[in-house]
């Protein structure tokens, strides 16, 4: 986009626009081109689960720290909207071994999907999960409206007429 206004630029910049800035703007792309390089490398130490060839190109087998996962990869990719970056960030939060987790919620729990009680007041069918200390909060659009209370602890208005 600023391709094409290159002139703009240069008449906008003129006269504001020294020797020392030229330094310092060099200095910044050097550093993106030093974490770009290092993203590459850590993206190459990750490795990948294979991908699979076509008619104008070969299969490339699995390679890196995730190939003794590719089944893994490959069976969570199967998953309609995960992709196998996705599966492989999935296990190498939780790892393969689903042995230490008792349950299913077991495992939600710990990933802090689990729903937890409602706080008083907030009326059934609610409930509440964190994820990473964002609240979301999870209704049931089946459930009745929260009945009225007289103030008690335990105790409906019907009750206590």
């Amino acid at each position: 986009m600023l391709r094409n206004k290159t002139d703009d630029l240069r008449r906008a910049l003129s006269g504001r626009f020294t020797t020392h800035h030229g330094q310092m703007i060099g200095f910044h792309l050097e550093r993106l081109d030093h974490l770009d390089q290092m993203i590459d490398q850590v993206k190459q130490k990750i490795g990948h689960a294979g991908v699979a060839g076509t008619s104008r190109r070969p299969a490339i087998g699995p390679a890196g720290l995730v190939a003794p996962f590719t089944a893994q990869i490959q069976l969570l990719s199967s998953i309609p909207g995960i992709s196998d970056r996705v599966a492989t960030v999935v296990i190498s939060e939780i790892g393969v071994d689903m042995s230490r987790f008792p349950s299913g919620e077991h495992l939600a729990a710990w990933a802090g999907l689990a729903p937890s009680p409602p706080a008083a007041g907030a009326g059934p069918g609610t409930a509440r999960a964190t994820i990473s200390g964002k609240e979301i909060i999870l209704t049931d659009p089946d459930d009745e409206p929260p009945r009225p209370h007289d103030g008690r602890s335990g105790h409906d208005s019907e009750a206590a007429i």
